[in-house]
């Protein structure tokens, strides 16, 4: 039965890059119709009001703890968000997927700096490797980098942080309200941002409409409430190297979409990305034996946790 459950959560954590993927494109084109704060605001706002009907016998749970330390983590995953739909104003979805995986590359060099853990030899070869990615990736012939793609690398390390928080406060309450209370969060600082700085839109197209309904209900309520339930039947380090198909399936639907075409080097930059976020996170022996269990928080610090926020 674990072995079963083991196969239904790997295959449901390629849906949910399946969905991530097709999100790229999504956004990209609907931001160029609606101003991005109030699509940020109207998609977390319909999928907060779905994890509220789906999860509504769990409410009288909530703890003023628990609500806290979710509105922190929502806060963290909100400028990230904000990071990368601006980024995406300016960059392709392409660039954008594969940057926005080097958070995995991050995470342990964010917790050797802030906590003093020093990553492994594996993590530092393949945070060189997805670096050389990187410049092949976003740098021109001229040396120049696209302003999109620095905003999107400023979305990776907003993500490497919330991946780090997320394993030092979601683990003490119960995960699902921590998806709510992050969702309230973010749902909370998209509208205040609206309302202050952007432009409220006189009327929504079908296409965009039909976005934010998709993007709501799978690209964010489903792949919340699914990821946490699957990652508690596969290990880190599988689900780390599943989430590298989620730029995969940016890449596909942004060509497939948007006609969106990487130069020569730059499938060589994605590819080396690609190569450095797996060669970081695979251990043979821990690929193994690890156990699909909840980590458990040492005092002296959060422990690292893979979960891609988006």
């Amino acid at each position: 039965m674990a072995t079963r459950k083991g196969v239904i959560a790997d295959l449901m954590l390629v849906l949910i890059c399946l969905f991530w993927g097709m999100s790229f494109i999504m956004v990209k084109t609907a931001i160029m119709e609606l101003d991005l704060y109030w699509f940020l605001f109207l998609r977390f706002a319909l999928a907060t009001a779905i994890l509220l009907v789906v999860f509504a016998g769990r409410l009288k749970r909530f703890t003023f703890r628990s609500f806290r330390d979710g509105f922190i983590l929502g806060s963290v995953l909100f400028s990230a968000f904000v990071l990368q739909t601006i980024g995406l104003t300016y960059t392709s979805a392409s660039n954008a997927g594969f940057i926005t995986g080097l958070h995995v590359i991050l995470v342990p060099f964010i917790l050797a700096v802030f906590f003093r853990k020093m990553p492994a030899a594996t993590a530092t070869i393949g945070a060189v490797i997805s670096a050389a990615g990187l410049f092949l990736l976003t740098v021109g012939d001229d040396f120049s980098i696209n302003r999109g793609d620095v905003w999107v690398i400023a979305c990776s390390v907003s993500v490497a942080f919330h991946v780090i928080l997320t394993g030092w406060y979601a683990v003490k309450h119960d995960v699902y309200l921590v998806a709510i209370a992050q969702m309230v969060a973010m749902t909370a600082w998209a509208g205040v941002s609206a309302v202050t700085v952007g432009k409220a839109p006189h009327a929504l197209s079908g296409y965009v409409i039909v976005a934010i309904v998709f993007l709501a209900i799978f690209a964010t309520a489903f792949n919340f409430t699914v990821q946490t339930w699957a990652q508690q039947y596969t290990s880190p380090t599988r689900a780390a190297v599943i989430f590298t198909m989620e730029p995969v399936f940016a890449a596909v639907f942004a060509y497939w979409w948007g006609g969106e075409v990487l130069r020569g080097r730059g499938y060589i930059g994605a590819a080396l990305i690609l190569a450095g976020i797996i060669f970081s996170e695979f251990r043979a022996k821990q690929w193994r034996e690890e156990k699909a269990c909840e980590p458990s928080i040492p005092e002296e610090g959060p422990k690292e946790r893979i979960e891609s926020g988006r």
